[in-house]
């Protein structure tokens, strides 16, 4: 869906959206403390990693070029960029704003493909110590959850972000046949 708004509609009525995205200012780098807010049913937010090479950051992006950009927008024909949580304000000028919001599906089918765990602790969202029932009810009620992986006899419950099928994190792997996968069924890369 990102990139269909981002190059593949020819006009766009709105032409900046807002994303759920935010920014920790502390840290040092732009690239670093992103994380993806959403409301969940319940009315809280749950704050979730935001893995910045996933996106598709405009040229340059991002800088923190105003020194507080700790929200997140997308342009259309240009891609992910970083702006004051303010904007629009005067100092931009008046802007009409799209908002791009994420759900979860009513239904999810995961299968279980293979062995391993992710290497890269940032690709996990949680981890827990639970029966393997539990851990895929946790990945159901995780938004974000794309894959698992669970250890049968430790009750090691990983559940992440990303899938080891998706060819961007795929080198990330461990081989280690004591962990189960599960990949969230009908996921495109």
């Amino acid at each position: 869906m990102i990139n269909t708004f981002v190059n593949g509609i020819s006009s766009a009525t709105n032409v900046v959206a807002w994303v759920a995205a935010s920014r920790n200012l502390s840290y040092a780098s732009p690239l670093q403390g992103w994380t993806w807010r959403t409301r969940l049913p319940s009315g809280e937010n749950a704050t979730f990693p935001f893995i910045t090479s996933n996106l598709p950051w405009m040229p340059g992006e991002p800088n923190n070029q105003y020194g507080n950009e700790a929200g997140g927008m997308l342009g259309h024909n240009y891609g992910f960029g970083d702006v004051p949580k303010d904007f629009p304000s005067t100092k931009f000028g008046v802007q009409k704003m799209a908002v791009i919001c994420q759900f979860a599906p009513p239904q999810w089918s995961f299968s279980k493909r293979g062995h391993g765990r992710f290497a890269v602790s940032a690709y996990q969202i949680v981890q827990s110590t639970v029966i393997e029932l539990a851990c895929v009810v946790q990945c159901y009620q995780t938004l974000f959850c794309i894959s698992l992986a669970f250890n049968p006899t430790t009750n090691d419950c990983q559940i992440y972000g990303v899938s080891p099928e998706d060819p961007r994190f795929s080198g990330s792997v461990t081989a280690d046949s004591s962990y189960d996968w599960y990949i969230r069924d009908g996921m495109e890369y």
